[in-house]
């Protein structure tokens, strides 16, 4: 682990966040082996998937076309993302879709064993906050575990760092104010990054609660053994009944997995919920977020500063400018404060301002406006048809759900996107990101997944953690388990992301 090696918005690997080298594979292996279940090769369904990314994203997204899930959960997704994928949208090796300039390249979709064999997760596909604890401290009479680099994320005592920025915390920052994390991703944005010093602080309250007669050693093995059992707790019980369906929810949690089925030793993070399922947050991104009492209404902050926090800090300190500091009302609910911002609906319009990313090359030179890469929607299309990834159609049929119509994939659309979907033949045979956002719209008015994206995401996301042995769900025994969620210290249960928050510290 490298963890000061700052990442790019291009998107270009970056080896600080490559940790494990583990797999990816299908959900749905014969589809994706099956041409009639995958989008047609050729230049016309290229061109018809770069239509459609421009048309996506649109300067008309109303700050009042709100969801019904706080804005919070949009960085929360974004976090677990980090915390169990690397790759899939980085610039390398069989996941390349752009010239060296960042501009459009004809692509050819490899064959799915192609993807399988070399496409490698830089992630270890559990809910185990390892973008937060990196390697770990050196611990142990014998100081073998762990590693030097994984030491300069804690202090003497083994507590993680965080830096004191009244009225709230930052991440600790090195003297040009590249963060001293062990994922450089989790500082891509203010949201991420004050959600990452969440966590870090939820770790120290965890640790500074428990016995006094403990070892330094000791007290930090059991905080991080809470600490991932109330986020697990938190992801499966309070994420996904808000982003997901709540009754596909309930049975997958209730009766079990249908369609991701990994054993203990070999788990394997599925193409379909990564490359497609996944990125429907993309759609939630507010063009403006309220972060606080200075910057709320006309002065929230706008998503073309979110995009960096370098300009956010003091430029002598090089620590954020506490005007910066989330109070997370603002973001969740939050018992005895006005009601939070929400996300957007999950449709599929993004903001214009995601699709003008800035992208630097590996040398630092700074693109112009318009190459693929600092378009995003464009992006999720293009590596979806590269590696291979099952139509809408095709994966809602393997599910025996019914098929969206091809008027219910254009309605209610711009007529930009309605042209590129039909002049790409997508009404019949849709990509899979595309399907899975106009399916939240269609059905459920965006204000959570639809019957295909909930199965995908929900399935995935418990799945790792049914078939992690150390999990919260296969230590049920444990009493920190409780029936309503983790205690992590005496009297305090952690059953919401709120109540993650509040016993954190951080301002609210």
């Amino acid at each position: 682990m490298k963890p000061f090696q700052q990442i790019t918005h291009g998107d270009v690997l970056n080896v600080a966040e490559i940790q494990f080298h583990t797999s990816f594979d299908y959900m749905f292996p014969l589809l994706a082996a099956n041409p009639e279940c995958l989008l047609p090769p050729g230049a016309n369904t290229q061109g018809a998937l770069l239509a459609l990314g421009t048309a996506m994203a649109t300067d008309t997204i109303a700050l009042g076309n709100d969801s019904t899930i706080p804005a919070v959960f949009t960085y929360l997704g974004q976090f677990i993302d980090h915390d169990i994928t690397a790759q899939t949208d980085r610039e390398i090796g069989v996941s390349r879709i752009a010239t060296p300039d960042g501009n459009v390249m004809d692509l050819t979709p490899l064959l799915s064993s192609v993807v399988v064999q070399q496409l490698v997760n830089g992630r270890r596909p559990q809910l185990d906050l390892d973008h937060v604890y990196g390697d770990g401290p050196k611990i142990g009479s014998g100081g073998n575990l762990g590693t030097t680099e994984g030491d300069i994320l804690f202090d003497a005592n083994l507590k993680l760092k965080t830096v004191s920025v009244p009225p709230g915390f930052d991440v600790p920052r090195q003297p040009d104010g590249t963060a001293i994390i062990a994922d450089m991703r989790n500082n891509e944005n203010l949201n991420i990054s004050q959600l990452h010093t969440v966590f870090l602080r939820f770790h120290d309250q965890i640790a500074a609660a428990l016995p006094a007669a403990l070892s330094d050693d000791a007290r930090y093995i059991k905080a991080r053994k809470l600490v991932r059992w109330a986020y697990q707790y938190v992801v499966l019980n309070d994420y996904l009944p808000t982003v997901c369906d709540p009754v596909v929810v309930e049975d997958v949690l209730t009766n079990g997995l249908r369609y991701y089925a990994p054993d203990f030793d070999v788990i394997f993070m599925p193409l379909e919920f990564s490359t497609a399922a996944f990125r429907f947050g993309h759609s939630m991104i507010r063009p403006k977020y309220n972060l606080n009492a200075t910057h709320t209404g006309a002065t929230g902050l706008a998503l073309s500063v979110v995009l960096g926090v370098s300009g956010l800090l003091d430029p002598v300190t090089k620590r954020l400018k506490p005007e910066y500091v989330i109070e997370w009302h603002n973001f969740a609910s939050i018992m005895g404060h006005p009601a939070p911002q929400m996300a957007r609906t999950i449709d599929t319009l993004i903001s214009m301002d995601l699709g003008n990313l800035p992208f630097k090359l590996p040398g630092g030179t700074t693109l112009p406006a318009g190459p693929l890469l600092q378009q995003l929607a464009r992006r999720n299309l293009m590596r979806g048809f590269l590696l291979s990834i099952p139509t809408g159609q095709a994966v809602a049929s393997a599910m025996d759900i019914k098929p969206l119509q091809p008027a219910d994939l254009i309605n209610g659309v711009s007529p930009d996107i309605s042209a590129a979907i039909i002049g790409g033949g997508f009404d019949t045979a849709t990509p899979l990101w595309y399907y899975i956002l106009q399916e939240a719209k269609f059905q459920h008015d965006g204000n959570f997944l639809g019957s295909v994206g909930s199965r995908i995401v929900a399935e995935t996301l418990a799945g790792l953690v049914r078939r992690d042995r150390g999990s919260y769900a296969n230590n049920l025994q444990d009493p920190a388990v409780k029936p309503n969620g983790i205690e992590v210290a005496p009297g305090h249960v952690i059953s919401t992301l709120s109540d993650l928050l509040v016993f954190s510290g951080v301002p609210l």
